[in-house]
């Protein structure tokens, strides 16, 4: 506790917005030595209390107050108690705030420590101030003693009685001519009547601001009614100019009488400051970035959020009564990665700078990829008190370079060749298969041009229209021969962010072997066609000159060529059938699959009165297919006829195209001996090694060919007793829309 030279009590009244801090300081002053304190919250409750009471020894006074700050309250204090002890005691103190008190007159400036009790040596301070004050308080005239100190005040400071300027100190006139009072001639006096005004002049022909500060609001605070007025106004200088200005009016006395001191501030910078201030918010509210500041804490992993742009609410989902407060460490979630978070931690504990990629996760659950720079402010190599982070979702950005990681992987594992060349054709990449199919190497194929491929059978009218297609914005779709092989080659643009050409893709597909296949096909087509149907023609001629000479047992054998001629002719037409629908890609075409079962009905019924045919059909289906259809259905009835050993040979046809599913299914049903297994094996000879090894002819063949290129497939059940379904399900899609996707 601190000793005392006197037992007279001991009065405080300290100043401080802060209600539970001012009462831990007076109970730690009254614990050391102090008899009594008081805590008011404001200036205006300060200059009250020390108006009504008679107790009050010393005020002990934060700087930062809801209504003026310290300093001003002390330069009002002091036209009214000149030595009246006064301790600034505030920690947010720095050289420009504690010369301004000085200049002021404050007994003493103590700087806060929120880690250390500093009641002991504030009570000390304070109980030997009043010590000094009681000591010297009749030593020199009171109103030489108020002069003084006004006249050395950080502020332009006027006392008004009744409209008249009672009293100005020289930073009056210095701040209406906008002279820096600082910066006047050291043989200057101050106190020259050359800078103050004089006593007796109108409050108006000194101080000409907006109507806020007149006569009439200045008798006001004279009478204590308000007792404290502060506000911000313009003060107009000599020279036409505004000068923005902080006035602060209290009532106090003056020769014994009644008065107003007033107070002007020169705010400008604070208002320049104030505006970049708020500029800067408005940019940081309206950032398309996230923005949020935490402070840097001694607590390992704890940094409080004190501010978040909207931009971040946005992101994120956590509005800023939710995000404020809270470490960032909420936006985590169960994969983001560990070691980028502690490399987050580390930049943040040695003040580095780092930008970074998290994985972070909104309110809803959702995740989202944070690309997350963190850095501290005003760090200057000290542990910096604030840091920080901008967020950018790039989620898309994200989800497109793994898009794009795994195109590159997918074209660089085709088996297609594929390269890029610029506007100029020089081409710029390869991927490996570009290198099998092709022969050349990376390094031989970029920067060359695909010249280098070309084998001399287009002329200059096929690269002319190739060039005018591309550079056009169109695709070029075209079989090409190049040097060694056969190719399907689509060359397509590449649009830059303007939608101008800037390259080209080139896809190409090894087709020699389909060509080969063609090829062969057509070579095949040539001899049934021509070749074996000359030869059968001979013979068949041959056999009919026979009939018209020979005895009756040449005539048999006659007979048994002819109709063996008459076969082997039906079968190469229907194998020049099946080599011309091979050698040319599918064409299908859309159309009512119940019309096409409903003609190959009505022609089976000419052509075989004797037997019956039944339909059950619906009344539409409509489907894609090859135009041919019609001959694998006719192919399927005429088969259930001929091999059908009844006198009346019954066939139905049915078509269901049911409502839950995409495909039409097409069923011919006969009551006959059934197809032989050595037929079916044919068909699966076919689709498991693509020949024809067996079989009595090609007719199931050829319907083999017609539905799987209808995209259906081909399937037989036996009947009990006896008979065969042939059914034809999934033909085709049944939706156009859908077929058209899948095609």
């Amino acid at each position: 506790m601190a000793t005392r030279d006197d037992e007279q009590p001991i009065g405080v009244l300290v100043v401080t917005a802060d209600r539970a801090a001012g009462d831990r300081l007076v109970d730690g002053l009254e614990a050391s030595g102090i008899d009594r304190g008081v805590t008011v919250r404001s200036a205006r409750n300060a200059l009250e209390c020390l108006r009504e009471e008679d107790w009050i020894d010393c005020i002990v006074s934060d700087h930062s107050l809801p209504d003026i700050d310290g300093v001003a309250l002390l330069q009002t204090i002091r036209a009214r108690a000149p030595k009246l002890p006064f301790v600034l005691f505030t920690g947010e103190g720095n050289e420009s705030v504690a010369s301004d008190a000085i200049a002021a007159g404050v007994t003493d400036y103590l700087i806060k420590d929120p880690d250390i009790d500093q009641s002991e040596s504030l009570s000390r301070v304070i109980i030997d101030a009043v010590a000094y004050y009681r000591r010297h308080a009749e030593i020199v005239d009171s109103d030489i003693q108020v002069r003084a100190v006004l006249d050395a005040a950080p502020d332009a400071l006027l006392v008004v009685r009744n409209g008249t300027v009672a009293y100005a100190n020289p930073r009056v006139r210095a701040l209406l001519d906008g002279i820096d009072f600082g910066a006047l001639p050291d043989d200057q006096p101050r106190g020259d009547s050359g800078i103050r005004p004089p006593t007796g002049t109108p409050l108006e022909e000194v101080l000409s601001v907006a109507d806020d500060l007149t006569a009439t609001t200045l008798a006001a605070v004279q009478r204590g009614e308000p007792s404290l007025d502060s506000y911000e106004t313009d003060l107009r200088l000599e020279n036409g100019t505004r000068l923005p200005v902080e006035v602060t009016a209290a009532r106090t006395e003056w020769g014994g009488e009644p008065s107003a001191v007033v107070i002007l501030r020169d705010v400008s910078e604070r208002r320049t400051r104030q505006e970049d201030l708020a500029l800067k918010t408005r940019a940081m509210d309206s950032a398309p970035i996230g923005i949020a500041i935490a402070e840097s804490t001694t607590d390992v992993g704890d940094n409080p959020m004190v501010y978040v742009n909207d931009a971040f609410t946005a992101i994120t989902g956590y509005d800023r009564e939710e995000a404020l407060g809270r470490d960032c460490r909420f936006l985590q979630g169960p994969e983001t990665d560990e070691e980028t978070v502690a490399a987050i931690g580390r930049a943040i504990g040695e003040n580095e700078t780092l930008t970074t990629e998290i994985l972070n996760y909104r309110k809803d659950g959702t995740p989202f990829w944070n690309r997350l720079t963190v850095a501290p402010i005003d760090a200057d190599g000290r542990d910096a008190p604030h840091y920080v982070g901008f967020q950018e979702d790039i989620t898309y950005e994200h989800e497109r370079q793994q898009e794009l990681r795994r195109f590159r992987r997918a074209v660089e594992s085709a088996g297609q060749a594929i390269f890029v060349t610029d506007l100029d054709g020089t081409i710029t990449q390869i991927n490996p298969a570009f290198e099998e199919i092709t022969g050349y190497s990376r390094e031989e194929a970029i920067g060359s041009t695909p010249k280098l491929l070309q084998s001399g059978q287009h002329d200059d009218d096929y690269y002319n229209d190739l060039w005018e297609t591309i550079l056009s914005g169109g695709i070029w779709d075209h079989e090409v021969v190049d040097e060694l092989y056969y190719a399907h080659q689509t060359i397509a643009p590449l649009l830059d962010e303007d939608g101008e050409v800037g390259e080209f893709v080139a896809i190409q597909s090894d087709i020699t072997a389909r060509k080969e296949r063609e090829q062969q096909l057509q070579m095949l087509d040539r001899v049934l066609r021509h070749n074996l149907r000359t030869e059968l023609n001979v013979v068949e001629g041959h056999a009919d000159a026979i009939l018209n000479v020979g005895d009756e047992d040449v005539h048999q054998h006659a007979t048994v060529i002819t109709e063996s001629t008459d076969a082997l002719l039906e079968t190469a037409e229907r194998g020049r059938r099946i080599t011309q629908l091979l050698s040319e890609p599918p064409q299908r075409r859309s159309g009512d699959i119940v019309l096409i079962v409903q003609r190959v009905i009505a022609g089976a019924r000419t052509a075989h009165p004797d037997a019956t045919i039944e339909a059950d059909l619906p009344d539409e289906a409509m489907a894609l297919m090859v135009e041919q259809i019609d001959e694998a259905i006719t192919e399927l009835v005429e088969n259930a006829i001929v091999h059908n050993d009844a006198d009346e040979p019954t066939v139905t046809v049915r078509v269901r195209a049911p409502c839950d599913e995409d495909s039409i299914r097409i069923d011919v049903i006969d009551t006959g001996p059934g197809i032989a297994a050595m037929e079916r094996d044919v068909l699966k000879e076919v689709q498991e090694e693509g020949t024809l090894i067996h079989g009595s002819g090609l007719g199931l063949w050829h319907v083999y060919w017609l539905v799987r290129r209808s995209n259906g497939r081909l399937e037989f059940e036996d009947r009990n007793p006896r008979g065969t379904v042939v059914r034809l399900p999934s033909i085709a899609p049944r939706c156009l829309e859908r077929a058209n996707e899948c095609y």
